[in-house]
Order: C-alpha cells, then sequence, then structure tokens
C-alpha cells in the first residue's frame, strides 16, 4: 500500500518489519543481495543500541543516591546487595568452573553489548588472562562527570569490605564486589569470582576497569580475598 494514502505515514512492509530486531533485518537484507541496507541497518542499531540502556544505568544511580541521601551509605549499601543477590547463576558458575575458553568468550561479548564503544584489550599469559574494558556503565558516568559538581551522584565516603575497603566508591560502582565476587563465591565457593578488579574503580576520567581471570582459580592471590574481608581457602 502507497504510504502517502489516506494521510499514513507508513507502509505495510515497514509496519511489518517493526515486529524485527535490526540483526534480522540485516540478515534479510544480505540474503536479499541490498547489502547498502544491510549496512544501514547495522549502522542504525549500531546509533541506538545504548539508548535505554544508558537511561535506565543513570536513572538507577539517581535512586540509589536518593537512597543513600535520605536513609544513609549503610542502608544503601544493603539495597544494592540485595538487588545483585541473584546475579550470579548457576549456569554462570558451571561455565566459569569447566570452560574456560567458553567463559572468556563470553566476557568479550558481554562487554561487546554492555559498552557503547567497546574497545576492549585482551591480554594473555601463563597464568591469567587479563580484560582492560571501557566500561559502559559505572565507568562510563565517571567519564561524563556524573559524580562531580553540585548535582553529583553520591559516593561511599567510607571504607568497608564492601566498597573494597576504600573510601570514595562510586554509588553504581558497589554493585561490581557483591555480583562479580561475593555472590558467585557464595553460590560456588572460592575460585568462582567470574574476575577479580585490578583496581575497584576507575579512579579518574579515562581509566579502564581491568578484570583478571586467573587460569588456576587456586593462583588468586591472598590480597583479592583480603579487600572482601575474607581469608583466603587452602
Amino acid at each position: 500500500m502507497d504510504a502517502q494514502k489516506d494521510n499514513r505515514i507508513l507502509t505495510e512492509q515497514e509496519i511489518a518489519d517493526f515486529r524485527k530486531g535490526f540483526s534480522e533485518l540485516a540478515l534479510e537484507a544480505i540474503e536479499a543481495g541490498d547489502l547498502e541496507k544491510a549496512k544501514a541497518l547495522l549502522r542504525d542499531e549500531h546509533e541506538t543500541h545504548n539508548m535505554n540502556h544508558d537511561l535506565f544505568i543513570r536513572e538507577i544511580t539517581h535512586l540509589y543516591s536518593i537512597i543513600y541521601d535520605e536513609l544513609g551509605e549503610e542502608f544503601c549499601m544493603d539495597v544494592i546487595k540485595k538487588v545483585t543477590a541473584f546475579s550470579a547463576s548457576q549456569d554462570l558458575i558451571d561455565l566459569r568452573k569447566n570452560d574456560l575458553r567458553g567463559w572468556v568468550k563470553w566476557c568479550t561479548d558481554m562487554w561487546r553489548q554492555h559498552n557503547p564503544h567497546p574497545d576492549t584489550i585482551v591480554e594473555e599469559d601463563d597464568e591469567k588472562i587479563v580484560l582492560r574494558t571501557r566500561c559502559g556503565s559505572g565507568g562510563m558516568m565517571i567519564d561524563e562527570g556524573f559524580y562531580e559538581g553540585p548535582d553529583a551522584f553520591n559516593k561511599f565516603r567510607t571504607p568497608t569490605p564492601d566498597t573494597w575497603g576504600e573510601a570514595d566508591l562510586p554509588l553504581y560502582c558497589a554493585h561490581c564486589h557483591n555480583a562479580h565476587e561475593l555472590v558467585p563465591i557464595a553460590t560456588g565457593g572460592q575460585g568462582c569470582q567470574f574476575w577479580m578488579h585490578e583496581s575497584p574503580f576507575p579512579k579518574k576520567k579515562g581509566d579502564r576497569c581491568v578484570h583478571i581471570i586467573y587460569k588456576n582459580p587456586k593462583d588468586i592471590p591472598e590480597k583479592y580475598y583480603t579487600r572482601l574481608g575474607m581469608k583466603k581457602e587452602d
């Protein structure tokens, strides 16, 4: 149907296409031999796929900041810990324990989706794999100055095991110790940490988040347990 008839602005094909994702549409365009359309769809996907992601990250951090102001540091941290209590599914724990290569691929795929500009640098030696990523959430808000100025989001000022023993932990970054380390340990035991944070959080604009995955969990240094208020098991 002509999109101009009856004052309509959309064609029947456009309406049908709204039921499909960018990837499906791009694959259909490739199969039809329309490479320019496929390229345009992929560019559209790249430009829009982080819009809702970024909005929700700012909204949840604003919510945490309100809780912090109204009910204090300790209550706010407790809320964050409860929110992230189910972050380590058994499937992820099993993948981490049983398929190191598959786990690293899962991590890199996840960071491709999480970051507006992935650019994750992966390094490997005999002992470990290191991912240096431009964080698309907490790190992004640090880069964009959301913790600065008169309307800044709050930080956890008091050093505790829940802040890796450091002061001035940005609110959003506070979920990382729980989601990536404590919950996996509680679910699968020591050595099931998704990764260790080399530095708990970016200290300045432009700093990358550095995640360390030890090939043999027994090689995880004691310091990564000490700062969580734990003792490494033999």
